[in-house]
């Protein structure tokens, strides 16, 4: 299970909403590592939550509330929690490497990142702490790319991956070099659930809280009872689509077979297998052919902005060849003046050199 939430955040640690408090974890007793001690749960449930605020002229302060808040209510749910705050590149790459070593099979694994993230030529991007990034090739480079983690995951032969992006702000390096809105969309290999705090390619609002929008109401959901993942996620996204009037719409992607609930599932009517599967089998088109269109749509907003890119090219070739025309009629214009003006120096000399021939000739008769 793997949660990546990045925000902008304006707002002074003051004036997070309310009085501040941060959420409130299940009541569970639980060891210095965050292991339940009156818990019946028998899968390992291991988590890696990583919140960057410190950005180097762009502070976020929420991260730091998302991640603290998260890593304290899952430990309350059984889970074994890595927190780290504030990471730069190699420590962020030792950690998520280190968590993966620890997963185990048949388990549930849980990734949450809270800071900025980007994408660049479909690639997702979670941004580190440290200097800023200053030309696009180099974020492969700088950055962490989120597909790695959810592939890293996914060797483990966890049971249960889940994704959540909440990555979708500012993009920190917008004036430094071009980039795309929020994120794109990921593969999410079998056992695995992805969810963004908003549509594709779109932003999300931080909320005038302690946490993000999202993350608000993320933490909500998980605390409600009996909830499949599925159904956490739905009710997160009928929370932020309510609060934002229809602005902010999470978007998910899952390939799970299993169920996984936070707490012990609720108890379901038994729905006929072969329409379950018919039914799961339709949902799968259905998404991807979604995913196709967005994917389509990409490409068209791509090969439309190369065009522009092009026609600007020839528009700035064709006003330099009009400058260089104009330039040279300019040039030939003064050689010619300066034609006009040689003759007329040679004109003015020969009439000279005459009169003197005259003055000449005059003075001799005298």
């Amino acid at each position: 299970m793997a949660l990546l939430s990045a925000c902008d955040f304006s707002q002074s640690p003051k004036d997070r909403g309310g009085n501040g408090a941060p959420v409130t974890t299940p009541n569970h007793q639980s060891n210095e590592e965050g292991r339940p001690l009156s818990q019946n749960i028998t899968e390992q449930r291991l988590a890696l939550v990583i919140g960057n605020s410190d950005y180097l002229g762009d502070f976020l302060p929420n991260p730091s509330n998302d991640a603290k808040d998260i890593a304290n209510l899952l430990r309350g749910y059984g889970f074994t929690v890595i927190h780290k705050q504030n990471l730069n590149q190699e420590q962020m790459d030792l950690a998520i490497i280190d968590f993966g070593q620890r997963l185990s099979q048949g388990g549930v694994g849980l990734f949450y990142f809270a800071g900025h993230g980007i994408q660049i030529n479909q690639h997702n991007y979670l941004i580190p702490i440290g200097p800023k990034i200053p030309k696009a090739r180099l974020v492969k480079y700088r950055a962490i790319d989120a597909q790695f983690v959810v592939d890293l995951m996914q060797e483990a032969g966890s049971r249960v991956n889940i994704v959540i992006f909440d990555a979708c702000r500012n993009n920190p390096y917008r004036s430094y070099f071009r980039s795309q809105d929020g994120l794109t969309a990921m593969t999410a290999p079998q056992g695995t659930i992805i969810s963004y705090a908003t549509a594709l390619g779109q932003q999300a609002s931080d909320g005038n809280g302690r946490n993000g929008l999202f993350t608000q109401y993320l933490l909500k959901a998980i605390q409600t009872p009996g909830l499949t993942i599925e159904e956490v996620f739905k009710q997160t996204a009928r929370g932020v689509q309510q609060e934002s009037s229809g602005k902010q719409v999470p978007w998910r992607l899952s390939s799970l077979t299993d169920d996984f609930c936070f707490t012990t599932c609720a108890k379901r009517t038994t729905v006929d297998k072969q329409q379950a599967l018919q039914q799961a089998e339709t949902a799968r088109k259905a998404e991807e052919q979604r995913l196709a269109q967005l994917r389509q749509q990409q490409q068209a907003a791509e090969t439309a902005r190369k065009a522009e890119e092009q026609r600007l090219a020839q528009l700035r070739q064709q006003q330099a060849e009009k400058a260089r025309k104009a330039e040279e009629q300019r040039l030939a214009q003064l050689r010619q003046q300066q034609q006009v003006a040689e003759t007329a120096r040679k004109a003015e000399e020969q009439r000279l050199a005459q009169l003197l021939q005259q003055a000449t000739l005059a003075f001799t008769r005298y």
